[in-house]
């Protein structure tokens, strides 16, 4: 069936198109197509204080965000991130976009790496999502694809949002009886659910889908 053109999604230029081509995709058919070769499970929010050294997901604010150049024309960005029980410090690298783009009224989600070192936690290159919104990098059951030079699993992310708008027009393969006996999903929501599963139990359910 035909879908739109790559494109067609925000954020795809020329630029970012070629880079879909090398990986062997050429239109929303193929991206849609394009599925993750693992998953990682951040959708378990802790608080700060029982937070503890390795992958974690915070829901927080962000305030008293700065932003420096260093040696060798490297930026970092700085911020704390704040809950009732306690605040951690999150640091970007070569990222100068973030300060402006991190709003102190907001509430985010956090997902990233904590780490002791110099006698403070921190969460280095974390990914945030405004809390209110729906999330694709954290918070949830997150998708990892394959990387091509250029090509980031951000990206590929971010497009596959937008592409999923479009899967309502995918066809059923089987019959709706057949669907239904089988307790199989919808050809549309299998895809779905192969990309951003609401849990592991709708995961498994689009996996034995496609299989």
């Amino acid at each position: 069936m035909q879908l739109g053109e790559l494109n067609s999604i925000k954020g795809i230029g020329e630029n970012n198109k070629l880079l879909f081509k090398t990986a062997g995709i050429k239109n929303i058919y193929d991206l849609l197509h394009y599925f993750p070769r693992d998953y990682h499970d951040y959708s378990k929010v802790s608080q700060i204080n029982s937070a503890v050294p390795g992958q974690v997901t915070l829901r927080v604010d962000i305030s008293k965000v700065s932003s420096r150049y260093v040696r060798r024309g490297m930026h970092i960005t700085e911020a704390t991130a704040t809950d009732k029980t306690g605040s951690i410090k999150l640091i970007w690298f070569n990222q100068p976009y973030r300060k402006d783009s991190i709003k102190s009224s907001d509430e985010y989600f956090v997902t990233g790496k904590l780490e002791y070192s110099s006698g403070r936690y921190s969460i280095i290159s974390p990914n945030i999502e405004l809390a209110t919104g729906t999330t694709i990098h954290t918070a949830r059951i997150v998708p990892i694809y394959r990387e091509t030079k250029g090509l980031n699993n951000h990206l590929i992310r971010k497009s596959l949002a937008d592409a999923i708008k479009q899967s309502v027009r995918l066809p059923n393969i089987l019959p709706s009886e057949i669907l239904k006996k089988n307790k199989l999903m919808t050809y549309s929501d299998a895809i779905k659910n192969l990309h951003f599963p609401k849990d592991n139990k709708q995961l498994q359910q689009a996996k034995y889908t496609m299989s």
